[in-house]
């Protein structure tokens, strides 16, 4: 902890963040965010419920559900529209040289 700088206030914190990925029988996926804080043993003294062990603070949560074939569609359309961009590209850049 000491490697890190330290806030106009003086507090050494570093950000952590966990990302989780669950598929349940009914194939819904649900991907979960969790944003922590490592405070330094110089910061602020505070206990709570969002404490998750000494001196690390659960700052943020989300979670997000979609269904598998949703996530699937996604997927598609977005490799389509990379093409598809990929493509006018390479004719923007055709027309250029002409």
């Amino acid at each position: 902890m000491e490697s890190v700088r330290p806030f106009a206030d003086g507090i050494r914190a570093v950000p952590i963040v966990i990302e989780i990925l669950f598929w349940d029988s009914r194939m819904i996926r649900y991907e979960t965010k969790y944003s922590l804080v490592a405070l330094g043993r110089e910061g602020p003294f505070i206990t709570g419920t969002d404490e998750v062990a000494p001196g690390v603070r659960l700052s943020h949560r989300r979670t997000k559900s979609r269904g598998t074939w949703l996530v699937r569609i996604e997927v598609r359309l977005n490799a389509n529209w990379v093409r598809s961009k990929r493509l006018w590209k390479g004719l923007w850049k055709e027309r250029k040289a002409l």
